[in-house]
């Protein structure tokens, strides 16, 4: 079942799940056009196309694709006077899939989450043969990991009942990160699919008005002084081999970036809760090493992520007077208060949250972001709470100093590569079927930098539980309109939560079926007291046979 994860807003609810379903069908076209190229390319040699075939072909055939994305002539590369504009894109798009059975004592499942790149055919700025291009290189990733999931799925639903059942924990993630998305430059890694080695991950930089690769030639004008640059900026870090791995790959013209607007990314391994810390080599101070036209512009609002080497900084002219402004952010734990105090630097000049009284309930600032928004420059912290949470502290910028705003206990961004700030994917821990990460649209905009979730509803798409007792609800459709208000789940159902509405307490169960299109929605009342979360009055511990979360 496709299920989009940002949810929605009650009121818009139906229009937005009626646009899920539309990405779906275009995901099928896309999928059915690649599997018509290989057929045509079966019988090239003895069928050639009509010249109508050609004009209404849905997507190029395989070789074409790829040669657009090797010969093609490069894009004219914007001055930085050029306004660059976002392209029209929804991201994160996702199918969010599972199958999950009782064995004798415990629970099996398999859960598919896969992501999509997918520029919107409604967006003037989408390039055609920038979707060619991308669909050339996750295509295939997306299809070994949905049909490897399908696969593993029809077995675990045989071993229903059976011991065997309780060894099925797998997961299929195919998972992208976004740096860059605008009229000059497309740029992504794919950070996990199945069929990855631990630690493999790809990068890519496009085109955008071609589909064509920006080569590392064409970003590094000078490769031998920029790897000594490299190395000198990496040094922090403190991994020798990693570095020197990147030295040697950069010698051969196969550096693995991506694209920000204030420098080039490389992705470091291994970095709780994300897969990859995303360590920038800045631009500023060794422009004569870069190409300076794909850097130090950017769309009207835009976000940039702090460097990820030891001490936090961001480097852009922020005040607008030509001149590079360098931000920089540490925190010290004051055991007096049992809190952190957060220390930001705007060239130099330090604001402490201590100036204002303020002392932050966390351990420690792990790093941070600057949006610019329709009112101005703001500072959104990353804090690792005292009990291994995350929360974000907010600062507005102005005058080259800081002033707290304030700060969002349990959530934090989805995403460390690209935030557009009209709109961006963020992650809550709610105590809803135990502790759950909630996701929903937020915007930066229109309200002096707090942070506004958009939808009504959050989605979660939780761990399933197999129910023990009857549980009875409004049983909906994909568009949460009601199809039985008075519909009872029965027991020894697979459930999971899919949506949570924070306002009214109103719980959406995902129904979790043998066959996938017949998976469906209960809505149920949801309460939740200090001892133990209830539906319907019933406390889970009572109507759920794998529950076991202790408060």
């Amino acid at each position: 079942m496709k299920k989009c994860i940002a949810v929605l807003l009650a009121a818009s609810m139906l229009l937005s799940l009626a646009a899920c379903a539309k990405k779906e069908e275009t995901t099928k076209k896309k999928k059915k056009a690649k599997k018509t190229t290989e057929e045509t390319e079966e019988t090239e040699e003895t069928e050639e196309p009509t010249e109508d075939t050609t004009e209404t072909t849905l997507e190029p055939t395989t070789s074409e694709t790829t040669t657009a994305a090797t010969t093609s002539t490069p894009a004219v590369v914007p001055t930085p006077d050029d306004q660059l504009i976002y392209l029209g894109l929804d991201y994160p798009q996702q199918d969010n899939d599972w199958g999950a059975v009782m064995g004798e004592n415990d629970l099996g499942y398999v859960h598919l989450k896969c992501d999509d790149l997918y520029l919107l055919e409604v967006a003037p700025n989408a390039s055609p043969k920038l979707q060619d291009a991308i669909d050339e290189v996750i295509l295939d990733h997306q299809d070994f990991n949905q049909d490897t999931y399908e696969a593993d799925r029809q077995v675990l639903f045989t071993l229903k009942g059976n011991s065997e059942a309780e060894g099925y924990h797998h997961t299929y993630r195919f998972a992208t990160e976004l740096f860059r998305a605008d009229t000059q430059v497309f740029s992504f890694a794919i950070t996990e699919s199945y069929d990855f080695e631990e630690g493999e991950y790809e990068t890519y930089n496009f085109h955008s008005s071609t589909g064509a690769p920006v080569t590392q030639d064409e970003v590094i004008v000078d490769r031998s002084a920029f790897i000594d640059y490299m190395k000198s900026t990496l040094a922090p870090i403190g991994d020798d081999e990693w570095i020197n791995s990147m030295a040697e790959l950069a010698e051969k013209g196969e550096l693995p970036f991506t694209m920000t607007y204030d420098g080039i990314n490389l992705l470091y391994p291994n970095y709780y809760p994300y897969p990859f810390v995303y360590v920038k080599i800045p631009v500023s101070g060794a422009e004569s090493l870069f190409n300076m036209d794909y850097f130090k512009h950017a769309p009207q609002y835009f976000t940039l992520f702090s460097d990820h080497l030891g001490d936090e900084s961001v480097i852009w002219d922020f005040d607008g007077d030509g001149k590079d402004d360098v931000v920089e952010a540490t925190s010290e734990f004051d055991d007096t208060n049992g809190g952190c105090d957060v220390h930001l630097k705007f060239n130099g000049n330090e604001y402490k949250t201590s100036d204002e009284g303020i002392i932050i309930n966390d351990n420690a600032l792990m790093d941070f972001c600057i949006m610019n928004t329709d009112d101005g420059y703001y500072l959104y912290a990353t804090m690792t709470g005292v009990d291994s949470s995350f929360d974000t502290a907010v600062f507005k910028m102005e005058n080259g100093t800081f002033k707290h705003v304030m700060t969002y206990e349990f959530i934090r961004f989805s995403y460390k590569g690209f935030i557009n700030p009209e709109s961006f994917e963020m992650i809550t821990e709610q105590l809803v079927m135990g502790i759950e990460d909630f996701y929903n649209q937020f915007s930066a905009m229109g309200n002096g930098g707090k942070l506004d979730y958009q939808y009504g509803y959050f989605s979660a798409y939780g761990n399933p539980y197999i129910t023990r007792a009857d549980i009875t609800g409004e049983k909906t459709d994909d568009n949460l309109v009601t199809i039985d208000s008075n519909f009872t789940i029965p027991s020894g159902s697979a459930i999971q939560t899919a949506f949570f509405s924070p306002s009214d307490d109103k719980l959406v169960l995902n129904v979790i079926t043998e066959n996938a299109s017949e998976q469906y929605y209960v809505v149920v009342d949801y309460s939740m007291p200090e001892d133990m979360p209830k539906i319907n009055g019933e406390a889970l511990c009572d109507i759920l046979e794998n529950y076991d979360y202790a408060f």
